[in-house]
C-alpha cells in the first residue's frame, strides 16, 4: 500500500462513523454537565444556591441566554417560579430569586404549565410565530427560542426546565436530547434537597420536643412485671400509666406477637449477664398504630436479699426508620436512573455499531486479501470490537448483560486467575490470597466475574500509586440476616441467607466516607480523569447475579470491597444452542426487514439481499403492519426491532399475529437476549439476535429458523 493510495470508503460507512462521532460528543456533553451536577449535590447547600447552580450549569451547557425553574407546589395545581439566571450576560443582570417571590401559575396554563401536566418537552423555534407564547407583563427579557423540558420523579412531574434564547432556532434536537439525558438526574438533586430541607426542618423540631421530654422508663420484676414507668412512656403507647402499673394492660400485650420473644431473649440475656443489652421490636399502641421502639436493658442489683430489677430505656425510633428509608428510596431511585442511562446509551451505541461492523463484515467478504483497502477496514473492524467491549460494561452496570450462567466454584476460578492477577501488579505490592476451599456452588457467569475481579484488583493497585503495600483476596461464605444486607450499598430486597463473597483489601490511600455514595457513579473517580465504569460495572454484575457490595473504608488506611453472592442448589439446565446441522440449504423468499434506523434498515437489507432474500423494508412498527397486511402471503420472515416511533415492536409483532399467526418473528436488539426474552411469553418469538450482528450470525440464524417446522 503507497501513502498516496486513494481510499474511497462507501457512503454508507462514511456516514456513520459521522453519526456514532456526533453521538458521541453529545453523550460527553451530557456526561459532563451531569458530573457538574454532582459537584455541587450537597446536602449543606442551601436549596436557592443548588437551585441557581443547576440552571448555570444546564444554561452554559446548551448555551441558553436565561433559564428559570418552576416546581408544583404541594398541591400540584400551581408551579411556582423558584429561581432564575442569565448566565451568558454580565453578573449584575443576573436574576435572583427574590424577584420571582409570588409569582404563581395555574398547572395547564401556558407552555410551562402544559408541560408539568403531559410531561412531554415543548420546543419552540420562533416565539413570535407561535400563539402559545406570552410575555410576562413584568419581563424585558427577548425570547426568540424556547425549551421547555419536565423534571419527572417516580412517573410523576415535579416542575419544568425552561431554557430561552434571544435568537430564533437556537435549540436543536441534540440540545433536547442533552437535556433529555440529564434531566432525571437534575430532578433527583432537585427532590433530595427539598427532602433535606424537610428532614432538616423536622429535625429541628424532634431536638426541641426532645428538650422537653425523655425516652420512656420502665422498671420490671424478674417476672416482667411492670413496677414504674415515666410519662413519656404513656406518649408512647397511649396507655395510662396506672393501667400499665396496675396490670390492667400487661406489656407484652403491647409488643406484636411476632417480636415478644426477642423482647424475652434481651431482657434474659440481660439479667443473666448483668450487663446492657438492646432490641429492637414492634409496639403497638392504643389506637393500633405500630411504632418501632429500641430497649435498652440494664440489670439493676438491689441491697442484700433483695432481688435484682430490670431498668429499660424505651425509645421510639419510628420517625428516624422512615427518614432512613426514604433517603435509601432516593438513592435506590438515583441509582435507576443511571442504569436506565447506561442501558439506554449501550443500546443506542449498538445499533450505530451494527452499522460499522455490519459494514465491514461486508466490505470484507468482497474485499480480496491483497486489497490496498483490507488493512483499513480490519482495522475500523478491531476499533468496533474494542467499542463492543465497553458497551458490554454499560450492559454489565445496568444490570442487562449477557450471561452464559453456570454452576461454579469462586475459589477455583480465582485461583486460577491467580498468575494473571500476580502479573498484573507492580513489584514493589504484595498480593495475599486466602481462598476457602470448602465454599459452597453459585451461579453465575464466569467471563463476568474475572471482569469484576479485574475491577476489583485495579482499583486497589492504583490506590497504592507511589507507595508500597498489599493487595489482599479472599473467599468465603457468610449468613447475611437482614441488617447486614441493608448496610450494603444496594439491598435490592435480597433475601436472608448464606452468600459467597469474593473480597478484595488493600492497603491503599482509602476513600472519604463523604464520597462513599458516589463512588458506583459511572465515570466517577478520585483519581483523574477518563476512567471509565470501573467500580460502577463491579456493582452492575453483582446486582445482575442477584448479589450486592459491601465497601469499607478510611482515608489513609484502605480499603476493602466484599461482593456477595447468594448459594443456590443445583445446576442450571443447559441454554439452547442454534442448530447448525449439516447439509446443503439455500436461502430464498421474502424477509421482511424492520427499523427505524436508515442506517441499520439499508445494511441489513444488503445482508439479506446478498444471502438469496428478496427483502421489504419498514421504517417503523406502523409500516410494518401495513406492509405485512398486503402481502402476508409471500413473507417467509419477520426481522424486527423493538423500540421504534409510532408503533414499537411489541405492539407491531401482535398486529402481525393477528394477520398471519404461523410466521416466524426475530426480534432484533441492542439489549441481550436475556433481557429481550423477559417481554414476550414463551414460543412468541421463533429468535433473537443482538445487535450489533455479523453477516454469518444473521444467515445461521435464518437457516435455523426457515429450516425448523412452524
Amino acid at each position: 500500500m503507497t501513502p498516496d493510495t486513494e481510499y474511497n470508503y462507501p457512503r454508507p460507512l462514511a456516514e456513520t462513523l459521522w453519526e456514532l462521532n456526533r453521538r458521541h460528543e453529545r453523550l460527553v456533553q451530557g456526561l459532563s454537565i451531569m458530573r457538574q451536577i454532582d459537584e455541587f449535590d450537597d446536602p449543606a447547600l442551601d436549596l436557592e444556591i443548588v437551585f441557581l447552580r443547576l440552571l448555570g450549569t444546564l444554561s452554559l451547557g446548551l448555551r441558553a441566554e436565561n433559564a428559570s425553574l418552576m416546581l408544583l407546589d404541594p398541591t400540584g395545581e400551581f408551579l411556582e417560579l423558584r429561581a432564575a439566571c442569565s448566565p451568558l450576560e454580565e453578573e449584575g443582570q443576573s436574576f435572583g430569586s427574590g424577584e420571582w417571590s409570588g409569582k404563581r401559575f395555574q398547572r395547564g396554563e401556558g407552555i410551562a404549565g402544559k408541560v408539568a401536566q403531559t410531561g412531554k418537552p415543548f420546543r419552540l423555534d420562533d416565539t413570535t410565530k407561535s400563539s402559545e407564547f406570552a410575555v410576562l407583563k413584568s419581563s424585558d427579557v427577548e425570547v426568540r427560542s424556547l425549551l421547555c423540558y419536565p423534571l419527572i420523579l417516580k412517573d410523576r412531574p415535579i416542575g419544568v426546565l425552561n431554557m430561552s434564547q434571544s435568537r430564533p432556532a437556537h435549540f436543536s434536537i441534540e440540545s433536547e436530547r442533552i437535556l433529555a439525558l440529564v434531566a432525571q438526574r437534575a430532578a433527583r438533586v432537585v427532590a433530595t434537597h427539598l427532602l433535606h430541607d424537610q428532614v432538616r426542618r423536622s429535625e429541628e423540631h424532634y431536638r426541641l420536643v426532645s428538650t422537653n421530654a425523655s425516652d420512656g422508663l420502665l422498671v420490671l420484676d424478674p417476672d416482667g412485671r411492670v413496677l414504674d414507668a415515666n410519662p413519656a412512656v404513656e406518649r408512647i403507647t397511649g396507655v395510662r400509666v396506672r393501667e400499665i402499673l396496675s396490670g390492667d394492660v400487661a406489656w407484652t400485650t403491647l409488643v406484636h406477637e411476632e417480636d415478644r420473644l426477642l423482647l424475652r431473649q434481651c431482657r434474659s440475656v440481660a439479667s443473666q449477664s448483668g450487663g446492657p443489652a438492646m432490641v429492637e421490636y414492634r409496639l403497638i399502641d392504643s389506637s393500633g398504630k405500630t411504632h418501632h421502639v429500641e430497649e435498652r436493658c440494664t440489670l439493676l442489683r438491689g441491697a442484700r436479699g433483695e432481688e435484682p430489677l430490670l431498668v429499660s430505656v424505651l425509645r421510639d425510633t419510628t420517625e428516624r426508620r422512615r427518614a432512613e428509608e426514604e433517603r435509601r428510596s432516593l438513592e435506590m431511585h438515583r441509582l435507576e436512573s443511571l442504569n436506565r442511562m447506561a442501558g439506554g446509551i449501550a443500546h443506542d451505541f449498538n445499533n450505530l455499531l451494527m452499522g460499522i461492523t455490519g459494514n465491514t463484515n461486508l466490505m470484507l467478504m468482497d474485499l480480496s486479501p491483497d486489497s490496498p483497502f483490507r488493512e483499513s477496514v480490519e482495522e475500523i473492524e478491531d476499533s468496533a470490537l474494542r467499542a463492543q467491549e465497553m458497551v458490554s460494561q454499560l450492559l454489565a452496570f445496568s444490570g442487562l448483560g449477557t450471561f452464559l450462567v453456570q454452576t461454579l466454584d469462586l475459589t477455583r476460578l480465582v485461583r486460577e486467575m491467580h498468575p494473571i492477577l500476580e502479573a498484573s501488579i507492580p513489584s514493589e505490592t504484595a498480593l495475599e490470597m486466602d481462598l476457602d476451599e470448602a465454599v459452597p456452588s453459585i451461579k453465575a457467569d464466569a467471563t463476568q466475574l474475572r471482569r469484576l475481579v479485574t475491577c476489583l484488583l485495579n482499583n486497589s493497585v492504583e490506590s497504592l500509586v507511589n507507595r508500597d503495600g498489599t493487595i489482599a483476596i479472599r473467599t468465603g461464605a457468610i449468613p447475611a440476616d437482614r441488617s447486614y444486607l441493608a448496610s450494603c450499598c444496594v439491598d435490592d430486597d435480597l433475601v436472608p441467607g448464606r452468600y459467597v463473597y469474593l473480597e478484595v483489601e488493600d492497603t491503599g490511600c482509602g476513600i472519604d466516607g463523604s464520597l462513599v455514595a458516589k463512588i458506583f457513579d459511572p465515570f466517577f473517580t478520585t483519581k483523574f480523569t477518563g476512567r471509565g465504569l470501573g467500580l460502577a460495572a463491579v456493582l452492575g454484575i453483582a446486582r445482575a447475579h442477584k448479589g450486592t457490595v459491601r465497601l469499607e473504608s478510611e482515608p489513609g488506611r484502605g480499603t476493602r470491597v466484599r461482593v456477595l453472592f447468594p448459594v443456590v442448589k443445583g445446576a442450571p439446565k443447559p441454554a439452547p444452542r442454534h442448530d447448525e446441522s449439516s447439509g446443503e440449504w439455500q436461502a430464498g423468499g421474502t424477509v421482511l426487514l424492520v427499523d427505524d434506523e436508515a442506517t441499520i434498515l439499508g445494511l441489513g437489507k444488503r445482508m439479506l439481499e446478498k444471502a438469496g432474500f428478496t427483502v421489504l423494508a419498514a421504517a417503523d412498527g406502523k409500516e410494518a403492519v401495513d406492509v405485512f397486511s398486503q402481502r402476508h402471503a409471500d413473507i417467509v420472515c419477520v426481522l424486527l426491532n423493538l423500540s421504534m416511533p409510532r408503533m414499537g415492536g411489541g405492539e407491531a409483532l401482535a398486529a402481525i399475529r393477528k394477520i398471519r399467526s404461523d410466521v416466524p418473528i426475530i426480534v432484533a436488539s441492542g439489549y441481550s437476549e436475556e433481557e429481550v426474552a423477559k417481554q414476550f411469553a414463551s414460543g412468541t418469538l421463533a429468535g433473537i439476535i443482538q445487535k450489533p450482528y455479523r453477516f454469518s450470525d444473521l444467515i445461521a440464524l435464518l437457516r435455523q429458523v426457515l429450516s425448523s417446522p412452524h
